[in-house]
Formats: C-alpha cells, structure tokens, sequence
C-alpha cells in the first residue's frame, strides 16, 4: 500500500497596524449641564471594530456604525456640571485619536440665578423702531427727552 502523505498548510497573516484613528466632527457638539444621557454621533476616518468614543478617557458604551462613524452614549453624570471634556477614539491597536472638546454649557439664565430669564437669546434682535417709540411715549408722558445735546419737549 500507497503511503498518503497529508499537507497541513498554516497561514500566517502579517499584523498590519491599523491607521490611527481622526475625528473630524462630533454632533451634536455639546449639551446644557443636567442633560439626560445623551447620544452623540463621531465622524471621521480609521475607526475599527471594537473603536472606543471616550470621554476624559473613560471609555463610553460604543457602536461602530462603520470605519468613518461611530455612535457612542454621554451618560448623564457626565454631563452635570459645566466643563469641556475632551472626546478621543481609542482603537484596539492601542492608538487613539485627536481630542475633540465637547461642551456642556450652562442653561440660560442659570449664571446669575439673582437675575431674570428674558427668554432672549444673545442673538436675538431688537426692533429700534418701536423701542424708540416706546421711549417717547414715555418721554412724553413725562414731558421731554433728553437724547444726547438735545432736548425735545412737547
């Protein structure tokens, strides 16, 4: 009889560092301190299976959606006070990513709780025309205006 002879063939892959990983955006950028856990969307390029979002450095529940988005999960004890913690990608190669800032503001009105809420934004726009009116209702009311040098009186 014949000798068989089997062949056991091993291949062997050469481990290939990944790229490091790039964020280029974040959405959305940053929440008001006391917002409920909040889910942000990273984009960029040279995420991997098994990407991490994290925050400071503490690692975030993530999802890789694919190797230019992943979503990932702000729990809100992060998010209670004001700050700008750093957001990275941390890939399984051991690189991480740029820091992206990730803003959690103060709410408006809450810096000077002695002050009234307006409801107005900071860009919110003014009419002159019927501010001005108002004034020489007022004015009126009162008898004269002062604007700058002049005085205009009833």
């Amino acid at each position: 009889m014949g000798a068989v002879a089997s062949v056991l063939a091993i291949g062997i892959l050469p481990l290939v560092a990944s790229a490091a990983a790039t964020i280029s955006a974040v959405n959305p950028t940053g929440v008001a301190a006391g917002s409920a856990d909040t889910t942000i969307t990273v984009t960029g390029t040279g995420f991997v299976l098994g990407s991490v979002v994290r925050l400071n450095g503490t690692n975030l529940s993530t999802t890789y959606v694919s190797s230019t988005q992943l979503t990932a999960t702000v729990p809100a004890g992060e998010l209670s006070n004001v700050a700008s913690p750093q957001l990275t990608v941390y890939n399984p190669d051991g690189s991480s990513s740029n820091g992206v800032a990730f803003t959690v503001s103060a709410t408006v009105g809450s810096q000077n709780p002695g002050l009234p809420n307006t409801g107005l934004a900071p860009t919110s726009s003014v009419n002159v025309g019927a501010l001005l009116a108002a004034l020489l209702a007022t004015a009126g009311a009162m008898g004269a205006l002062y604007l700058g040098a002049r005085i205009f009186s009833r």
